[in-house]
């Protein structure tokens, strides 16, 4: 097992990255997380989202026509968002993530409760003696407070019935509790054996999880604008395919570093809160009010925090599933905002000329955008996970290429241009064999954990 800060080297834990990050948390915060920002953000994504595929049509129709389209689409975008959260949002996240593990009880949806149950199994938290008392009383009250709401579900769900036909509830819960739930899992990987009171990760990883993929959404959501306004501003003819190339690749480092940095982060510190109040039923809360009371808010610093090989890329798989996710589901709105402008423009006149030329391609590079945020930050993450590998095979590289011209220059007094550029780009594909070699070694280590596990 490997430490969390050695694996991430260039992002290892001090008293100024700390307070680096925590600016950058609250910072984020505002900007992205706070309830007025999301309005904001989802004013300008809508409102810039139109400006941008309606441009073709603009570019032809009069300006009371252009209003009165920007207009219908502003109205349909929030109808089409309201109706989304109200009606269609589960229905999505079931497609996407999978289905409550619990069926009827509830719990986490499959995505998620799995990736808790490999992670866990592949993290090590090393605590202070005078912490260790505290993170098993917690321990201990996660699972006493978990196993009361799935029971005060069940008896919701079946009491009556069983009244009716004389059977004893609690022994059928008992039964379904050790049976049934508990063992839900992978081999060793089961809901029972992360239950043990010395398995603190476990209890962590649903907060820390959530916060990293909610902290990253509104970014995704910003960076995928600009990719669309890349689109037609490449259509447009104002700007070469290879800048649109070269700003995904930024963007895509940008969101790769910030899911490194913030998860680091937030490894390193562990916030013990109990339960929210209003998850669960005021019976439950006054049950435990007073273990919850006394163990809610407390920090522990843990000494040290080991992961083994696979943490990493079951955590990537985590965050590639949400940005294919919700990408495709950001690409689908923009389709459909596309293709009420082309229909209107179809109406309006004049659209055969832009059929061919904005239209169709706009729609191709609409339904790019997830595949290629998806495997830029799959490659980019990667990179990063083993940057001081790839900084290293970088000053090997350009010294190897370079060295022997800056010596024949202090013999010869000249140099040769030629020579220097070929020597630049043998070096540059060296160093690009190694970083695909890293790649495929992470794809190759992807592989045979999914085939063990199969």
């Amino acid at each position: 097992m490997n430490d969390i800060n050695e694996e991430i080297g260039i992002y290892a834990v001090a008293p100024k990255q700390k307070r680096l990050a925590e600016r950058l948390t609250t910072a984020f915060y505002y900007l992205f997380l706070h309830p007025v920002a999301l309005v904001v953000g989802d004013v300008l994504w809508i409102l810039v989202g139109i400006a941008t595929v309606s441009w073709a049509f603009r570019n032809t129709a009069g300006v009371v026509l252009s209003v009165v389209l920007t207009v219908v689409l502003i109205i349909i975008a929030f109808v089409y968002s309201s109706v989304f959260m109200r009606y269609l949002y589960t229905r999505f996240a079931s497609f996407a993530f999978g289905n409550p593990v619990f069926g009827r009880l509830g719990g986490l949806d499959k995505h998620n409760f799995f990736t808790m149950l490999r992670l866990t199994s592949r993290v090590r938290i090393d605590l202070k003696e005078t912490d260790r008392e505290q993170a098993k009383q917690f321990c201990e009250l996660d699972n006493d407070i978990t196993e009361a709401i799935f029971k005060e579900r069940y008896y919701q769900l079946f009491e009556e019935q069983y009244k009716q036909s004389g059977v004893n509830i609690e022994e059928k819960w008992q039964e379904l509790w050790q049976t049934k739930i508990l063992k839900v899992g992978e081999g060793k990987d089961t809901f029972e054996n992360a239950r043990h009171t010395d398995n603190l990760i476990f209890r962590l990883l649903p907060l820390k999880l959530q916060y990293g993929y909610l902290l990253m959404m509104p970014f995704l959501k910003f960076f995928q604008l600009i990719g669309l306004c890349l689109i037609a501003a490449y259509l447009a003819q104002w700007v070469q395919l290879l800048t649109v190339f070269q700003v995904v690749v930024g963007l895509n480092f940008l969101l790769s570093a910030l899911w490194y940095i913030t998860h680091n982060y937030k490894m390193s510190e562990i916030s013990l809160n109990a339960i929210d109040p209003n998850t669960v039923s005021a019976t439950i809360y006054q049950r435990f009010a007073d273990r919850i009371n006394a163990l809610q808010n407390k920090i522990l610093n843990p000494i040290n925090i080991a992961v083994d090989k696979s943490y990493f890329g079951y955590m990537r798989a985590y965050q590639l599933r949400y940005i294919l996710a919700y990408t495709s589901l950001n690409s689908l709105f923009v389709l459909l905002l596309l293709i009420l402008v082309m229909g209107s423009h179809a109406l309006a006149g004049g659209v055969q000329h832009y059929v061919q030329s904005w239209y169709i391609p706009f729609a191709v590079g609409i339904l790019l955008l997830p595949p290629v945020f998806y495997l830029g930050f799959l490659f980019i993450s990667m990179v990063i996970q083993h940057f001081r590998k790839v900084i290293g095979a970088l000053v090997v590289g350009i010294t190897t290429a370079v060295l022997p011209f800056v010596i024949y220059y202090l013999v010869k007094g000249q140099f040769q241009i030629n020579e220097v550029q070929n020597g630049i780009w043998a070096a540059l594909s060296g160093i690009t064999t190694i970083i695909s070699t890293i790649v495929a070694s992470q794809f190759k280590e992807i592989l045979e954990s999914d085939h063990s596990q199969n």
